[in-house]
């Protein structure tokens, strides 16, 4: 299906080719360090043109690559199929608030923030400066990210650019989507917090990166949390520290 389409895209006259991989080493990480390898060209640029031609979109982030120390622009997610079901109608809620109200304050605050892995265009030096793309993670965008603005690479989050975008319809499919996002921040959180944390960063910046990336041991602190509600309310029963109302 994907070589058909490139094949009519390319007769219509667009710059496209069709890559294949004879195996499937390092995955989507794999395929991408393989891409970059072939490709051509700085940014991408209809992306670019789309920043610079949509009056809806502010003039600041509008002009975020004439900075050479711009190395990533980040763009919102679209949410097409949020009618689909109750399922689908609560993932944007979430997703939104993952945009607009973390992204955009990291953004605002001068904090790091990643790639979500689409709607979002890197400047190739930039990937190369932080040593490419690698896959001992499971998310490898939020790696790069990070490796990118160790380096000194900044990033800018275009809040009112919106890309269309798709959310899982089916339970299995969503939780294992949110498995992968959890397994892969703890693993870049083994590989990169020590360093986040030794490095010259200041102190805000390495707050926000600790909180951010420890963010998923909240679930099992939860579990164990609820496991100790019951018990500890029955020594405090037996000890007599319970209000009696007469």
């Amino acid at each position: 299906m994907a070589e058909m389409s490139v094949r009519r895209l390319a007769a219509q006259g667009v710059d496209i080719k069709y890559c294949h991989r004879p195996d499937r080493k390092g995955y989507k990480a794999g395929a991408l360090e393989a891409g970059l390898k072939v490709a051509r060209g700085e940014l991408d640029r209809d992306f670019r043109r789309r920043l610079h031609s949509d009056a809806r979109i502010s003039s600041t982030p509008a002009a975020a690559f004439s900075d050479p120390g711009v190395g990533m622009v980040q763009a919102r997610w679209g949410h097409i199929n949020r009618d689909y079901s109750l399922l689908t109608k609560i993932q944007p809620i979430l997703l939104d608030g993952h945009f607009v109200l973390e992204h955009g304050g990291r953004n605002r605050g001068g904090r790091f923030f990643n790639f979500n892995g689409t709607a979002g265009v890197w400047r190739r030096t930039a990937i190369e400066d932080a040593g490419g793309w690698q896959h001992d993670t499971l998310t490898e965008d939020l790696d790069l990210s990070y490796r990118a603005q160790l380096r000194g690479w900044r990033f800018v989050f275009v809040s009112d650019l919106i890309a269309p975008a798709e959310v899982p319809v089916e339970m299995n499919a969503f939780k294992s989507q949110q498995h992968r996002w959890a397994k892969g921040s703890i693993q870049t959180c083994r590989k990169l917090l020590p360093r986040i944390l030794q490095s010259n960063l200041p102190l805000g910046i390495k707050i926000e990166a600790f909180f951010h990336l420890t963010a998923n041991f909240n679930y099992p602190l939860m579990c164990v949390l609820s496991m100790l509600m019951f018990p500890s309310m029955v020594i405090r029963y037996n000890m007599g520290w319970c209000m009696r109302c007469y």
